[in-house]
């Protein structure tokens, strides 16, 4: 019995509707469809009652963000299931549709799949010209109640290139010959991250994922496998969108230490934490973060010093823990990106309106949320000197807290620089929307298998369908 079964058995007897996805649904009579879209109903009325009643939400600024955060949760919980629902032909989902949760990079690209613990499979690519590339095994699919363990770790420079960056790498927990991922046993998820230090001049790659023996056909998912996955999207959503409410709740100190608090750390208040390697996070990463918490007409200076490590980025999010939009609005930046002073070192301002700086990062009018400092391609920990700085200021005396040559930057040069930094975000996701396509096929494979008895058009939002784009606001 293969581990998915097993799993999917298990969900069925929590989750009764689950047996339906477990008959054939080659004639697909109406009244399954109706169950099916009732299922996935209910499981999108049970996450919206989680948001409205997430405990750390202050004002109504903050409750507005909480619309987007729910659709995000049933995006990405569409697309994890729906790409994995034939594991002989495992697919990579693109991570910009999975992820904003859980403040992820806008400086990645994130490939994710699921793979079935015991199996053999074969990573096929080319590398493009991204900064950094690493290729990650994972016990426990991010969001899935935990946010991943790690069991197993190819870095850029551990990876065999031949002409053209292409590349071949084996997967499994036994040794194979060539290139191989030794992955522990349990591991059920693949992460590839391409990280970006230069928007402009860094190309991305292709990946493929192969089972070994599986069939290397281009057929569909079956419509029993379809139904199933809708019934699995309906177990992720409830608890994905549960996992992330208790995370920021445990930042921010609202829930004791202990099993149900999936936090590593509570975070006071505009105290930037040292530069650490996260556990269970990105071997050769350390990470700052920081909850700015500003009063009317304040912002926070982040000094940082330059590093010689492959990247180094900066970013800021909501209170829900997810990434602001960062295509058209200037919410992250890597020391690529970002203006040095004359002593080297980098200063950020968050605010949430624009003061005129090159380094603002914009937190689209909140006040409050969690800023993330990321270094990657670390084999020690960072000198104590070169820890970032974090002080909160008047934005009335702001210039006089910055170096006496700090550019201006006016409206219309902000414009400019925005007009390009949309360009460059929508090039690199157009070129990386193979993942994208997929899923909006298999959304519409799954829209004929419930017919016209449910309105699933209705249920999807927006950036499920945008292929090749993303939801921008």
């Amino acid at each position: 019995m293969q581990a998915r079964d097993q799993r999917r058995r298990a969900r069925a007897a929590a989750f009764p509707l689950a047996a339906l996805a477990m008959s054939s649904l080659t004639a697909a009579p109406p009244a399954s469809a109706a169950s099916l879209c009732k299922a996935f109903q209910d499981a999108i009325a049970d996450a919206r009652s989680v948001v409205a009643a997430a405990p750390f939400v202050a004002d109504e600024a903050e409750r507005a963000e909480g619309p987007r955060y729910l659709a995000a949760n049933i995006t990405a919980a569409l697309q994890d299931a729906l790409l994995s629902a034939d594991p002989a032909r495992p697919q990579f989902g693109r991570g910009d549709l999975r992820y904003d949760l859980g403040l992820s990079n806008p400086d990645n690209v994130y490939y994710l799949a699921r793979i079935e613990p015991g199996a053999e499979y074969r990573i096929v690519g080319a590398h493009g010209t991204s900064a950094d590339l690493t290729i990650q095994a994972l016990i426990g699919y991010p969001g899935t109640g935990s946010l991943g363990q790690n069991a197993g770790l190819l870095r850029l420079a551990q990876i065999d290139f031949s002409e053209g960056g292409r590349f071949e790498v084996g997967v499994s927990s036994e040794p194979r010959s060539g290139k191989w991922l030794e992955i522990a046993p349990g591991a059920d998820t693949l992460v590839i991250r391409e990280t970006f230090q230069d928007w402009a001049s860094e190309q991305p790659g292709s990946y493929r994922l192969e089972r070994v023996g599986g069939p290397r056909s281009d057929a569909r998912p079956s419509r029993a496998q379809l139904g199933a996955a809708l019934l699995e999207a309906a177990f992720l959503l409830r608890t994905q969108s549960d996992l992330y409410v208790r995370v920021v709740a445990g930042f921010l100190g609202l829930i004791p230490p202990g099993p149900g608090n999936p936090a590593p750390t509570a975070l006071p208040p505009n105290v930037l934490t040292p530069p650490i390697e996260t556990a269970n996070g990105l071997p050769g990463q350390r990470s700052s973060i920081v909850q700015f918490a500003l009063g009317e007409g304040q912002a926070m200076i982040v000094t940082a010093s330059p590093s010689r490590f492959p990247y180094q980025g900066f970013q800021v999010g909501n209170v829900w823990f997810e990434s602001f939009e960062w295509a058209r609005h200037q919410t992250s930046l890597t020391t690529a990106q970002a203006r040095a002073d004359a002593d080297g070192r980098y200063r950020f301002v968050i605010s949430p309106t624009d003061p005129g700086v090159p380094n603002w990062l914009d937190t689209r009018g909140q006040r409050r949320g969690f800023a993330f400092m990321r270094w990657q391609g670390l084999d020690e920990d960072l000198p104590p000197a070169d820890f970032p700085t974090a002080e909160i200021v008047d934005l009335a005396s702001l210039r006089s807290e910055l170096p006496a040559d700090t550019p201006t930057i006016d409206p219309p040069t902000r414009q400019r620089l925005l007009a390009i930094r949309e360009i460059l975000a929508s090039r690199r996701l157009r070129q990386t929307g193979g993942p994208v396509r997929e899923l909006a096929l298999r959304l519409g494979e799954l829209a004929r298998v419930l017919g016209t008895r449910c309105p699933f058009s209705n249920l999807v939002p927006r950036n499920a369908t945008q292929v090749g784009t993303r939801n921008l606001d």
